[in-house]
């Protein structure tokens, strides 16, 4: 495993991510396809109905993992994942993450540190 989690939840790096496919491969694999609603390694983003017509900048946010997959919390003890959606509908923005500003820069840790808070806000109660 890539990244390792202490008992505070916080995250190491104990080893390089296995590379057996080549530039072009991850490349097109992360790249972000809009009209597939396809958003690799992004931060999404969609309008509230009825709260977004009156202030615009209010919306509901998402991430995804490098296949794609949007992770958004959806209420207490549950995160909703879905290829395509988020759970109030299609993504309408996208902010796509420089990998390699992060401290690892492997599209790994990033998958990694997306499923350990999955895992860790599913566990969440939420009042």
């Amino acid at each position: 495993m890539l990244a390792a989690w202490d008992k505070n939840n916080r995250m190491s790096f104990e080893a390089e991510f296995p590379n057996d496919a080549s530039l072009d491969e991850v490349k097109e694999r992360t790249r972000v396809k809009p009209q597939d609603d396809h958003f690799p390694l992004c931060l999404v983003w969609c309008p509230l109905p009825l709260f977004s017509w009156f202030f615009p900048v209010i919306g509901h946010l998402g991430i995804t993992t490098s296949d794609g997959t949007i992770h958004d919390f959806q209420g207490s003890c549950s995160v909703h994942t879905d290829p395509h959606v988020t759970i109030f509908g299609p993504v309408t923005k996208y902010l796509r993450a420089d990998i390699l500003q992060t401290d690892t820069g492997s599209i790994a840790a990033w998958d990694d540190a997306v499923e350990h808070a999955t895992q860790v806000y599913s566990a969440l109660p939420v009042c």
